[in-house]
């Protein structure tokens, strides 16, 4: 399951979770929605997740399915949990950006 803030962060990921989710059954380029956009989501997500090394966070690599792993293993989360948590920062993280991105300019 993935979350929306995931397919907001991701332009044509998918309007629901379940076509997400059976997109990339299908489709593997589309398997890993993060990765396009690791590299700036990488130091938000040790800050969220500080239990978490860079190498946890190199060996994520964008991938939702291994965050949430690692994210159950650091923090003993259920799946649910580790989904939950991770739709719930980048759904911040993306409305920050949106955000950002209305601001008038000075």
């Amino acid at each position: 399951m993935y979350g929306a803030a995931l397919q907001a962060a991701v332009p044509g990921a998918g309007s629901t979770r379940d076509s997400v989710h059976e997109k990339t059954k299908e489709d593997p380029l589309n398997k890993d929605i993060l990765e396009g956009e690791w590299k700036q989501m990488r130091g938000k997500a040790k800050s969220w997740w500080g239990k978490l090394t860079d190498d946890d966070l190199t060996r994520v690599g964008g991938k939702f399915e291994s965050l949430a792993g690692v994210l159950q293993e650091k923090y003993g989360y259920t799946r649910q949990q580790a989904e939950t948590e991770i739709d719930k920062r980048f759904s911040a993280y993306n409305s920050q950006l949106t955000k950002d991105k209305t601001k008038p300019r000075k």
